[in-house]
């Protein structure tokens, strides 16, 4: 009579197939693989559906996450090198490599690229006004509203709708 090494094989070869993956996707010299060749080039299954039969796709994507991270670990010494080359190319006096260098540590954009979201200020405002014009038609209004009504911080005449004073 066999005990519980079924789960204990599946758990074991469950393990084997999330490290496969690990080290194929962390590994920079291969190629990027779509999701269904996982199980077939990768793991050696003989269909692409098995890969959902071990894990799930939160768990696929969770597999995904941490390879990418070492995937980064493993250049990260090769972008410092790069850094620190534009860094004395711009202290040189190169003004390509001084944009890079602004734009990559410190997010600067040149300003014909520079987008400002005008629509969400407008929107506050308006929605600012329109409660204003709501709290002076029905002062009980503001006591609904987080500061008192029109998000300045006014309140109405401190009266509720049922006139009570506050």
């Amino acid at each position: 009579m066999k005990t519980g090494n079924c789960g204990v094989q599946k758990q074991k070869a469950r393990e084997r197939a999330r490290t496969k993956l690990i080290e194929y996707l962390a590994n920079p010299a291969n190629k990027p693989l779509r999701r269904i060749d996982y199980a077939i080039k990768i793991l050696g299954y003989r269909h692409n559906t098995r890969l959902y039969s071990v894990f799930t796709p939160f768990e696929v994507s969770q597999i995904e996450l941490e390879a990418l991270e070492l995937r980064r670990q493993q250049y990260a010494v090769e972008l410092a090198k790069v850094d620190k080359g534009i860094l004395k190319k711009a202290a040189e006096g190169d003004a390509h490599a001084a944009k890079l260098c602004y734009q990559r540590f410190e997010g600067w954009e040149p300003s014909e690229k520079r987008r400002i979201d005008l629509n969400g200020e407008l929107r506050v405002a308006a929605f600012k006004e329109l409660l204003k014009a709501l709290n002076e038609e029905n002062p009980g209004f503001s006591d609904i509203l987080p500061g008192g009504g029109s998000g300045t911080g006014d309140v109405g005449s401190g009266t509720t709708t049922g006139g009570q004073q506050q």
